[in-house]
């Protein structure tokens, strides 16, 4: 299962994409984090100086991932998965700022549905404007590892503390293929009501 976060039309989207969904306990998943606009693929590789944190969260524990690195157009990292059940793999970038012009910027935010910005820009007269967004990406990864009594236990509902973040409120590791994953979002750790969600 893939939680997948937009960045804006130009920068594309970002996520995890692991070489298989289902592990035995022990074993080492190697997972690339990919960004283009045509899922799974990668159009260019994110700089390990880009990552402002890479972390593996379990069921008895949280650590940081080290060790990712530029293979081709994705940026790769291994990950031993050393005990059954959910785990939860997340990467998010330093901000950067981005410049559009205005009717650029108009298009995207209308694209995206960010209605709150467009309103604001037409309050203010600032629709001939070029826009700024300061912008970061994160990514969420939840991997099954274990047989299903082990996938049971919990850890993939805790967060990772990304400023705006999904959280699955059921183990995605237990669905079966046409069930509903109910999620919840969070900005700045608070629920977040009325966000649009693309899937």
């Amino acid at each position: 299962l893939l939680f997948i976060a937009s960045g804006p039309a130009l920068a594309h989207d970002t996520w995890l994409v692991p070489h298989k969904f289902r592990f035995a306990p022990g074993e080492t998943a190697r997972v690339a984090l990919n960004t283009s606009e045509a899922f799974p693929s990668s159009e260019v590789a994110a700089q390990p100086d880009r990552i402002l944190s890479y972390e593996l969260l379990s069921a008895s524990s949280r650590r940081a991932v080290t060790g990712y690195r530029v293979e081709g157009n994705s940026l790769v990292v291994d990950v031993t998965l050393d005990e059954a059940g959910i785990h939860i793999l997340g990467a998010q970038t330093r901000p950067r700022l981005i410049v559009m012009e205005a009717k650029q910027f108009h298009e995207y935010l209308t694209e995206e549905s960010l209605e709150a910005p467009l309103r604001t820009r037409k309050e203010r007269g600032q629709q001939n404007d070029a826009g700024r967004e300061l912008y970061s990406k994160a990514a969420k990864l939840a991997i099954c590892v274990g047989d299903r009594t082990g996938i049971r236990r919990g850890g993939g509902e805790q967060p990772l503390g990304f400023r705006l973040e999904i959280i699955p409120l059921s183990n995605p590791c237990l669905l079966a293929a046409g069930d509903r994953l109910r999620v919840q979002v969070l900005f700045e750790g608070e629920p977040l009501a009325g966000a649009t969600v693309h899937s």
